[in-house]
């Protein structure tokens, strides 16, 4: 184990704000420190598994990294609605897993590559034609300005360091390219109201749990800036974080119950999706971020 640097600032100067234990394997005695940066704000792991270690805390059967999806080859996942760029293009998705978020752009005559840690997962993508490097983001050597698109969906709370990351990023993709990013944030309701029982806390695979300001500022230091930004509640991570809520008690019991089936689960989920969501207080946050101009920061 290791005392973790501040992922947005690199000072190590936490106030604990709760200790979490690991969803996949309950009944572990270990139990993990979320903490907020006093210096820059971020919400990070304070202490967590050494990169030599953070493998053992993924299972075989890890989600991830399995295939999970249907092999759609005629389009894109509907997340990526917002890259709108005439195919053929260079792409990079980073954690990609077996490949599956890439099929629908080699559908459409995409160079797809791929960034992945888990060597299984990354020998399946090779086999979708995917030039796949096995190694960390901070550590990708693809060439500079190569990529029209990158994404990274649900891989940037993985990173140990963001900021080396995302520089990283900057360095690979093409002054008129895109870079989309999809990961849980700190900024929402949820994270507020669940604490250690949040369904996308995740500890200790989750290291980082960006804000919109914190990630905001960690942009403006790499180069880049903000294109679009919303959320994206779907409703499975509230039900799921109500439900280990509930675990533990009322009232969270009570409202678990009353929000199971019928008219409040209808409207709960309408709340989430243009009330919550509307608000920019969604569970996900979701981003298209692009090279910065001089004098440029994107929308607020």
């Amino acid at each position: 184990m290791e005392r973790a640097p501040c992922g947005g600032c690199g000072a190590v100067d936490p106030t604990i704000l709760f200790w979490a234990g690991d969803p996949l394997h309950p009944d572990s005695p270990e139990r993990w420190p979320v903490g907020r940066c006093r210096q820059c704000g971020h919400i990070y792991l304070a202490l967590r598994p050494t990169r030599a270690e953070i493998g053992g805390y993924y299972p075989v059967d890890y989600g991830p990294h399995q295939h999970r999806e249907p092999e759609r080859r005629d389009r894109p996942a509907e997340r990526h609605r917002w890259i709108r760029r005439r195919a053929p293009f260079d792409i990079l998705d980073v954690g990609c897993g077996t490949g599956y978020d890439l099929r629908g752009f080699i559908g459409r005559g995409c160079r797809a590559s791929g960034i992945e840690l888990d060597p299984r997962a990354a020998e399946a993508a090779r086999k979708e034609g995917i030039d796949v490097q096995c190694t960390s983001v901070e550590s990708a050597s693809f060439p500079s300005g190569r990529f029209h698109v990158i994404t990274m969906n649900h891989a940037l709370e993985h990173v140990f360091d963001p900021r080396a990351a995302m520089a990283n990023l900057r360095r690979m993709l093409r002054p008129d390219g895109v870079l989309y990013l999809l990961f849980p944030t700190a900024g929402g309701l949820q994270f507020r109201l669940f604490r250690d029982a949040w369904y996308h806390l995740d500890v200790p695979r989750h290291l980082q749990f960006f804000t919109h300001g914190t990630l905001l500022r960690l942009c403006r230091e790499t180069g880049l800036r903000v294109l679009r930004r919303a959320t994206r509640s779907g409703g499975k991570g509230f039900f799921r974080s109500l439900r280990g809520a509930a675990e533990r008690g009322a009232p969270a019991a009570w409202f678990h119950q009353a929000l199971r089936g019928g008219p409040l689960h209808l409207c709960s989920k309408v709340v989430l999706r243009y009330v919550v969501d509307g608000l920019r207080l969604g569970d996900v946050a979701e981003y298209l971020l692009a090279p910065a101009r001089p004098g440029t920061s994107g929308p607020p």
